[in-house]
């Protein structure tokens, strides 16, 4: 992400480790933690929301079968789609601000962006800085909110994405209605942005598909359970994915 960027986008990204297997992202991780998997306790809750398609619901169901097996309890409970879409809500306002901030500070005008940037941007400029210390508030409210999913369930596996990967050009940006590309984000990849605002860390899995492109899920833990995800997620061995060409850097 850069040297000196500090706390952009108000904390709710990080830098992390981007990886194509469980091993890179543990070795990669480890340096920096010391908690162990102690406090897992083989529980988990599948959480699938009622807007994913039959293959993304079939995805996780599977990924809690692989788990049943390996010896968690799977309990089963609504999807987190109030939080998820406050979550969401909260993420679009840090953006259009952070953009705002961005633009200004490298010098950059609206007119060498696209539509949809420059209309973004004019409605981080018209934030004022009570709502943005408001966002603040929300962060944290959404953060102590969250806790409740994890009283009686180690994580939560539920569908990253709504139906299959879209294709190149779905998200067109030569327009300036944010309200309309934000939502067609959130329905696409439905209370996605819950670890984001409520700083839970989140793993996500590949899984095939009968479709041409496999899919992934989601594993989301409490405020300090990464190294616990990464140990329950090397608990199960998914099924191969067969890609139609060739990945740079991936063994076929």
């Amino acid at each position: 992400m850069g040297p000196d960027f500090g706390n952009y986008l108000m904390g709710i990204v990080g830098e992390g480790i981007l990886a194509r297997s469980l091993r890179d992202i543990a070795a990669g991780f480890a340096p920096f933690h010391t908690e162990g998997a102690a406090h897992w306790r083989h529980r988990l809750a599948q959480a699938i929301t009622d807007r994913c398609n039959s293959l993304q619901a079939d995805a996780a169901r599977h990924a809690a079968h692989l788990f049943e097996a390996a010896g968690a309890h799977v309990m089963h409970r609504p999807a987190p789609d109030d939080l998820g879409r406050e979550a969401h809500s909260i993420a679009g306002q840090i953006l259009a601000v952070s953009l705002a901030e961005w633009l200004e500070t490298l010098g950059i005008a609206d007119d060498e962006v696209s539509l949809l940037a420059a209309a973004n941007a004019t409605l981080g400029r018209a934030t004022t800085g009570r709502e943005v210390f408001a966002l603040s508030r929300r962060i944290q409210q959404t953060s102590h909110a969250a806790l409740p999913l994890f009283a009686d369930a180690d994580a939560i596996l539920m569908p990253i994405l709504s139906g299959p990967p879209p294709r190149l050009g779905a998200f067109p940006t030569d327009h300036a209605d944010v309200a309309a590309h934000l939502a067609k984000m959130e329905a696409l990849a439905p209370n996605a942005a819950l670890a984001n605002i409520a700083g839970l860390p989140a793993l996500a899995m590949p899984l095939p598909t009968s479709a041409p492109t496999p899919t992934a899920v989601q594993m989301m833990g409490p405020l300090g359970s990464d190294a616990m995800l990464l140990a329950l997620a090397a608990t199960i061995t998914p099924p191969p994915i067969t890609y139609p060409a060739p990945i740079a850097g991936m063994l076929q």
